[in-house]
């Protein structure tokens, strides 16, 4: 819901909460305010996934209502920002304006369509703290041996996520 209130095609309000840039990041802002009040800023964190285009949502210029969102979150002392990469130049701004922990999923991986090997580097060269590997931690149980070994890897079988049974969570090989 918070991505739909940033995108300039699903939030169509033309009222505070929508509209110009502070508008449609208004909403955002205020969720991780309250959050942030009720169980404190050091035990709260956001994900973003700016440009990306889940649920429908279409951000032809991400960096203005993003770069905006995200220095008001640095605002509040958020414990981390998780940022699902649309494109490099975009992280690259939005790392600098973000002052806490910042973990990035990015969007060159090794292995079509997951986050691999070659995207360590991005720890090392201070693109991100830390970097998430979701759909490649649940096909490989095994990961870190993985990533050392420099794979092979398990393709994740998209088909079985929240199937209500352990396929496809627990089934897959390890080394």
């Amino acid at each position: 819901m918070i991505h739909q209130f940033l995108a300039p095609n699903t939030n169509l309000r033309t009222d505070e909460w929508g509209g110009s840039v502070e508008g449609r990041a208004r909403f955002a802002v205020e969720v991780a305010a309250a959050v942030s009040a009720a169980i404190g800023a050091r035990r709260t964190g956001m994900r973003l996934s700016p440009g990306t285009p889940y649920n429908g949502t279409h951000e032809p210029d991400a960096e203005p209502v993003s770069t905006h969102l995200v220095r008001r979150l640095d605002d509040l002392g958020l414990a981390y920002l998780h940022l699902v990469e649309g494109s490099r130049d975009l992280t690259d701004v939005l790392r600098k304006e973000f002052h806490g922990t910042f973990i990035l999923n990015p969007a060159a991986p090794a292995t079509p369509g997951f986050t691999g090997e070659d995207t360590l580097s991005l720890v090392e060269d201070g693109t991100a703290d830390m970097l998430s590997f979701g759909a490649l931690f649940l096909a490989n149980p095994d990961l870190p041996a993985r990533l050392r070994a420099g794979g092979p890897y398990n393709t994740p079988d998209r088909a079985t996520y929240y199937g209500g049974d352990d396929k496809g969570y627990t089934d897959y090989p390890t080394l």
